[in-house]
């Protein structure tokens, strides 16, 4: 909400997983970009934005809160390819 709050639109789309192991993601969230030079802009993400929200402090322990609770992650990228899709 805070990111919302600050540019009117969230960080990315967020999905949830149906089934699946112990081993498969319960959800992901995407965030798609024009081209791969736009990965390389700058732009605010979730914990700055929640930061100028909330303050330092309460930003910092709900930070630590999450990073706590998760036990693994990662992050795959995507690109689009018209000629292969539906």
């Amino acid at each position: 909400s805070a990111y919302r709050k600050a540019h009117g639109e969230p960080l990315g789309s967020w999905f949830s997983y149906m089934g699946g192991g112990p081993d498969d993601p319960d959800y992901m969230v995407s965030t798609p970009f024009e081209s791969f030079a736009d990965l390389d802009k700058g732009r605010e993400g979730p914990w700055e934005a929640y930061e100028k929200d909330a303050g330092k402090n309460k930003m910092n322990e709900d930070r630590n809160l999450f990073r706590g609770s998760l036990v693994d992650s990662w992050a795959y990228l995507y690109s689009f390819q018209e000629k292969l899709s539906n």
